[in-house]
C-alpha cells in the first residue's frame, strides 16, 4: 500500500503566500522599533516567524477509506439514477397513451430519453482498449484541482465498476452539422469491440435509456456532459447490456485510404465476445455487385411532357453566390451540365464516400472555366454514376458555394451534395461517331430510345424524367460533343505533361530523396491492363498496373512493372499491342487521316494505389466500361516516382482517371504530333506490334478463302505476329505474320540462280526446285527465310518448266522473273505463315507458303 503515500503536495501557493505576509509585518515592526529606539541603544531583535506546516502524507488505511467511500457514493448515486430511470419507465409504460421519446440522431440523445436508436454512424476516432483508473488514480481525480489538469486516459462514466475500456466517437453522416457522441465500452464488450472497430468503420446502435449517463466525479472538467456507455451487468437494475445491440460495418485498414470490401456483424449481450474479425474478409463490393437497375425511359407515354423543377446555367451560379440577400444555405440550385472530369469514388476520413466531378454547359465557353461538383454520401450507391466524358448529368437540390484555395484571395464557384441531392446520368452507347450520334439525334423524338442512351438514376424507388428532360439531354449531349471536338478540354494547361517530360536521369538532392519529375494531368492510350498479385494486406504494393502510351519520348517499352503470366500474356502480342493499334487507326480514320504501321513513342508504367481506381478499371464503376487495352484516358493528378529500380507515374488517392471518347480534341492532338514524328524518320518502337487493317473494331471484312497464289483482299487477323516475336519464341514454333521482302539470296538475275538440284531419295536425275532466302522485314525487325519446294511453287511455279526449250520454256522463265519482281517489291505487304526450327543451337526460319499466302492490298 505504499503507493498510497505522498499522493497530494503541499499547498505551496498558500505556504508562500503566508510567508510573504510574515515577512511583510516582520517589516513594519522593524521600522517601528528602529524609529523608538534611536539614540538608546540597540533594541532586541523580533522574533523569527515560524514556517508553515506541511500537511503529512495520508495513510494506506486512510486513503483506502476514502477511495472506498467515493466508490459507494458513486455507486449508491448510479443506482438511484438506475432506478428512477425504470420506474419513470414503467409509468411511460402503463399509462393509457405513452409517449415513448426515442432519440434516433446524435443531437436529440438527452437524459430524459427512454431509447437511443440511432442510424448507421460514422467512427471518426478511437481510444484503445486500456486499464481503467486505478485506486490511486481515483485518489487524485477526488480533487477538483487535480482533475481539471489531469492527462490520464478517460475511462468515462463508469470506470470505476470496470477494470477495462474501449472508447470510440461517433458522427452520424446524415447529418449536416458536426455533431459527435462518445460510447464507452466497458470488460468483455471492450475487449469484443476493440477487436472490431476501427476508424472508417460504422456503427448502429440501439440501447435502453440506462446506458445514457452524465460525466462522474471522476471524470475530467472538460469532459462531455453526456455519453454512451454499454458493459455486463454489475448490480442489480444496472444491466448496462440488456437489450442493446450494435450493428457493424467494418473496412479492413489497408493504410492507403479506401477498400471496397466490408464485413458485417451484429452484437448483443448473448454473443458478446464470441465474434471474431475474419482475415479473408468476404466482399460487400459496393461496386460490382451492386449494379443499379437501369432505368428505361417510358416518358413518350406518360401525360406529363414538361418538368416543374427551374434549372440554373452554370454561368449564372457565381451571381447567386454573390446575392447577399439569400442565406448561404439556401442557395439551392437544380443543374443540367456535361461530364468533363472525374474521380472514381473514395472514402473520405469521415468514413463517407466521395466524388468529384467538372462539369460544363452551352454558357461556359472554356474547359478552365468548368465548375466542381464535390458528392459526399455514406451509401456509394447515391453517388452518380459517370462514365465517361459527354455524359449527360442531371442535378437536382445541390448547394452553391464560394471556395477559396489556399494561397489564393479570389474564390471559386463550386456546387455541392445535400442530404436531399439526387442525380441521374445519361449516356449515348453505341459505336457512332460524333458527326454521325449527332445527325441521329436530330432525327430523334419524344422519349429516349434504350438502344442509343443508357439512364442512370440514384434515386430508390422512382423518379421523374419528363420528354423535357429527353430534349434537355440531347441538346447538353450533343453542345458538349460539339465542344470536345472542337476545343480543348483541359482544365489548366499549364499542369498538362507528356511522356517525354519524365526525367529518368535526375539529379537527386540530399534534401530530396526521390523527386517528382513530372506532375499534373496526362492524355494517353492504354495499352496494357497488368494486376498485381501480391497480397494486398501489403500497403506498399498497389493493387494493379496500367501501360501507357502518348506517342512521345524515345521508342521503347519500359521493362514489366512485375514478372507475372498476367504481365507476359498483356504484352504478348506487342507492347503496345494489337488493341493499341485498332484504337490509333480507328481515331485516325474518323479525322480522315492515315495511321501509322507501327507507334513511334515511349510506353510507360502507371501503379494503381487505390482500391476504388483499380475496381473502376477491371470491373467499371457501377457496370459501367471497363478501362482496357485500347481505351484513351485522362489521369488527373498524377505524378512519376521510383518503385524498386524502375520509374513510373503514380495513380494516388486523390487522382483522377475518365475515359475519352475518340473524337476529344487531345486526341487529335496526339494523333497529329505522332504523324509529324513519322514523316520526320523517327524510328518505330520494335516492340510495338504491326497494324492489321482487318482487325478493325468498326469495319469488319469478310475473310477470304485460303488458297494458293495471290489473294487481293486479307481476312481479319487477330493473331497475328511481328518478327521480333518470331526471334523470340522458341524453336519450333508456327506464326502467322505480314511482311515486306526487300531481297532474295541469292541475287535472283539470272533466274535460275534460285534453282538447286534435289538430293536424297525419290529425286529424279535433271529435276531441279527453287531454294533461295527472302529477307523479311517489319517496323519491328528483320529477318532471313527459306522459301523452298512446294512453298515456293505457290509462288513462282513449277521450277522445272524453266529448262523446256521454246515458247513452253520462255513463258514460264517471264513468268518467274514477274513474280520474283512482285515478290520484292517493298510496297507491297505479304501475308504469310512462318515456321521455326533449330539445327546445332541455331534458329532457322522458313516460308509455308502452302498453308498461307495472300497479298495484303
Amino acid at each position: 500500500m505504499d503507493f498510497f503515500k505522498n499522493v497530494f503536495e503541499p499547498k505551496a501557493k498558500e505556504t508562500k503566500k503566508k510567508t510573504a505576509a510574515s515577512k511583510s509585518k516582520k517589516g513594519t515592526k522593524g521600522k517601528e522599533n528602529k524609529a523608538k529606539s534611536k539614540g538608546r541603544g540597540r533594541a532586541k531583535a523580533a522574533p523569527k516567524a515560524s514556517k508553515a506546516a506541511a500537511p503529512e502524507p495520508l495513510t494506506a488505511k486512510a486513503a483506502t477509506k476514502i477511495v472506498n467511500d467515493l466508490i459507494a457514493k458513486e455507486t449508491k448515486a448510479l443506482k438511484s439514477i438506475c432506478n428512477k430511470k425504470a420506474t419513470t419507465l414503467n409509468k411511460v409504460m402503463k399509462s393509457k397513451k405513452p409517449k415513448i421519446l426515442i432519440a434516433d440522431s446524435i443531437p436529440k440523445i438527452s437524459l430524459t430519453c427512454h431509447a437511443v436508436e440511432l442510424p448507421s454512424c460514422s467512427i471518426v476516432k478511437t481510444y484503445a482498449l486500456r486499464s481503467t483508473f486505478s485506486a490511486q488514480q481515483m485518489l487524485k481525480l477526488s480533487d477538483p484541482d487535480y482533475r481539471s489538469t489531469a492527462t490520464l486516459p478517460m475511462s468515462g462514466p463508469l470506470g470505476f465498476l470496470y477494470s477495462t475500456v474501449f472508447t470510440v466517437i461517433l458522427k452520424s453522416s446524415e447529418e449536416e452539422n458536426f455533431s459527435t457522441v462518445k460510447v464507452h465500452f466497458y470488460d468483455s464488450w471492450a475487449t469484443q469491440m476493440s477487436t472490431l472497430l476501427t476508424k472508417y468503420s460504422t456503427l448502429k446502435l440501439s440501447i435502453p435509456n440506462i446506458c445514457v449517463l452524465a460525466k462522474s466525479h471522476f471524470e475530467e472538467d472538460s469532459a462531455d456532459p453526456l455519453s454512451i456507455c454499454i458493459g455486463p451487468t454489475v448490480f442489480d437494475d444496472g444491466n448496462f447490456d440488456d437489450s442493446v445491440t450494435c450493428d457493424v460495418v467494418v473496412y479492413p485498414d489497408s493504410g492507403r485510404g479506401t477498400q471496397a470490401r466490408s464485413v458485417e456483424a451484429t452484437i448483443t449481450s448473448e454473443n458478446c465476445g464470441t465474434i471474431s474479425k475474419p482475415v479473408d474478409m468476404l466482399p460487400a463490393e459496393p461496386f460490382g455487385k451492386r449494379e443499379r437497375e437501369v432505368w428505361t425511359d417510358n416518358t413518350s407515354k406518360k401525360v406529363k411532357k414538361n418538368s416543374d423543377e427551374k434549372y440554373t446555367q452554370l454561368k449564372g451560379l457565381e451571381g447567386i453566390v454573390k446575392d447577399k440577400k439569400i442565406p448561404d444555405k439556401e442557395k439551392i440550385v437544380s443543374v443540367y451540365a456535361s461530364i468533363l472530369s472525374s474521380t472514381p469514388p473514395r472514402r473520405t476520413a469521415r468514413g463517407e464516400w466521395m466524388t468529384s466531378l467538372t462539369l460544363l454547359d452551352s454558357s461556359l465557353k472554356t474547359a478552365g472555366a468548368a465548375v466542381t461538383l464535390n458528392v459526399f454520401n455514406p451509401d456509394p450507391m447515391k453517388l452518380p454514376n459517370a462514365w465517361g466524358m459527354g455524359d449527360v448529368l442531371r442535378c437536382h437540390r445541390v448547394l452553391v458555394q464560394s471556395w477559396i484555395k489556399e494561397g489564393e484571395k479570389k474564390g471559386e464557384v463550386q456546387l455541392l451534395s445535400t442530404k436531399g441531392t439526387s442525380f441521374v446520368v445519361v449516356s449515348r452507347v453505341g459505336e457512332e461517331g460524333a458527326k454521325e450520334s449527332m445527325d441521329m439525334i436530330k432525327k430523334e423524338k419524344n422519349a429516349l430510345d434504350p438502344k442509343f442512351w443508357n439512364v442512370r438514376s440514384t434515386a430508390t424507388k422512382a423518379f421523374n424524367f419528363t420528354l423535357e428532360d429527353a430534349t434537355m439531354v440531347r441538346k447538353c449531349w450533343s453542345d458538349m460533343a460539339k465542344f470536345v471536338q472542337g476545343k480543348g478540354t483541359v482544365m489548366e494547361k499549364s499542369k498538362a505533361f507528356s511522356i517525354e517530360k519524365m526525367n529518368d536521369d535526375f539529379n537527386k538532392k540530399d534534401t530530396v530523396i526521390d523527386p517528382s519529375t513530372v506532375n499534373g494531368d496526362l492524355t494517353c492510350l492504354v495499352t496494357a491492363v497488368i494486376p498485381n498479385p501480391t497480397d494486398q494486406a501489403d500497403r506498399n504494393a498497389p493493387f494493379g498496373f496500367l501501360r501507357v502510351w502518348d506517342g512521345t519520348g524515345n521508342s521503347v517499352s519500359d521493362p514489366l512493372p512485375v514478372d507475372t503470366p498476367h504481365a507476359a500474356d498483356a504484352v504478348a502480342k506487342g507492347d503496345p499491342s494489337v488493341d493499341s493499334m485498332i484504337a490509333i487507326h480507328d481515331a485516325s480514320s474518323s479525322r480522315g487521316m492515315k495511321g501509322p504501321p507501327s507507334l513511334c513513342g515511349r510506353v510507360v508504367n502507371v501503379a494503381v494505389w487505390e482500391a476504388p481506381h483499380w475496381e473502376y478499371i477491371v470491373n467499371g464503376w457501377m457496370g459501367g466500361p471497363k478501362v482496357t487495352a485500347g481505351t484513351w484516358v485522362r489521369l488527373r493528378n498524377i505524378w512519376d516516382s521510383t518503385m524498386g529500380e524502375a520509374r513510373m507515374l503514380m495513380l494516388g488517392d486523390r487522382a483522377g482517371l475518365i475515359q475519352l471518347p475518340e473524337w476529344c480534341y487531345e486526341i487529335g492532338e496526339v494523333l497529329t504530333r505522332h504523324s509529324k514524328d513519322i514523316k520526320k524518320k523517327k524510328p518505330f518502337n520494335p516492340q510495338c506490334t504491326v497494324y492489321d487493317p482487318g482487325a478493325s473494331t468498326k469495319k469488319k471484312k469478310a475473310p477470304a478463302k485460303k488458297g494458293r497464289g495471290k489473294k487481293k483482299s486479307s481476312p481479319p487477323s487477330s493473331d497475328l505476329s511481328c518478327l521480333a516475336e518470331c526471334l523470340g519464341e522458341p524453336a519450333p514454333s508456327t506464326f502467322k505474320i505480314r511482311a515486306t521482302i526487300v531481297a532474295t539470296n541469292p541475287s535472283p538475275s539470272p533466274i535460275t540462280s534460285l534453282l538447286s538440284n534435289p538430293e536424297g531419295l525419290g529425286a529424279k536425275k535433271g529435276q531441279v526446285e527453287w531454294q533461295f532466302a527472302v529477307h523479311l522485314t517489319d517496323n519491328t525487325a528483320e529477318i532471313p527465310a527459306i522459301l523452298a519446294g512446294d512453298h515456293a511453287e505457290v509462288i513462282l511455279g513449277d521450277a522445272n518448266l524453266l529448262s523446256q526449250k521454246g515458247a513452253k520454256g520462255t513463258k514460264a522463265v517471264k513468268a518467274a522473273e514477274k513474280a520474283v519482281k512482285d515478290l520484292t517489291d517493298e510496297n507491297k505487304v505479304w501475308e504469310m505463315q512462318v515456321g521455326s526450327f533449330e539445327i546445332d543451337g541455331t534458329k532457322y526460319f522458313k516460308v509455308e507458303a502452302v498453308e498461307l499466302w495472300e497479298m495484303v492490298e
